[in-house]
Order: C-alpha cells, then structure tokens, then sequence
C-alpha cells in the first residue's frame, strides 16, 4: 500500500558486490549501514536477523507506514474488519481489504 521503499535496519544487509552508501564504500560481505534502501540488486538480507530486525524497526516507528494486507489471510482480515466495525460476513478477501482501506482513510481525516 506505501510507494516508500524498505529500509535497511542494523545489521539486517549485507553487500553481495563492492559498492557505496551514505558514501561509504562497503566491500563484498560488509553490512549495509541502516537507512538504505533496500536493493535486491547488490545486497542480501542477514540470515535470521533481518526479518526479526524489520518487524521491531516497525513496532518501533513512530509514524508506521500502511501494513500490506494482501499478505493477510481472510480470517486475519474479518478480525481487522471487525475491529472497524465492519460487518465481514459474506465478503470476499478483496472487498474486505478495500472496506478496511476505507476505514483507514476515515480514521486518518478525523
């Protein structure tokens, strides 16, 4: 749902091919400063430690962005609906994301 793309957390990347960020020149096997944009390019996730690491990056931001509610099974969507107050029976997975969607942008513009 964000166009903003993922940014390293500490120690989450590591370079696969000599490189710069932040304008640092990192080598083969250096781990990517934390703010970069993640690119599937010329890093590779930190094995065991990047996804953890995202996930408390995100509980910690202050201002989180949009949470990708395709990745949401239907049940998990029927409680977020109901957390709306939204009545799930009977929607599909599409029409309860954008019923969900609508109520985001209700709760943003109160």
């Amino acid at each position: 749902m964000s166009d903003e793309k993922e940014l390293t957390g500490s120690n989450t990347h590591r370079a696969n091919q000599p490189g710069y960020a932040s304008g640092v020149l990192l080598q083969s096997g250096d781990l990517v400063p934390a703010g970069i944009p993640v690119s599937e390019n010329w890093m590779d996730e930190v094995e065991g430690n990047g996804k953890l690491q995202r996930a408390v990056n995100e509980a910690l931001d202050p201002q989180p962005g949009d949470v990708d509610l395709n990745q949401l099974s239907k049940a998990a969507l029927e409680a977020r609906a109901a957390e709306h107050g939204i009545n799930p029976g009977g929607l599909t997975k599409a029409e309860l994301i954008t019923a969900i969607k609508a109520a985001y942008d209700k709760d943003r513009t109160q």
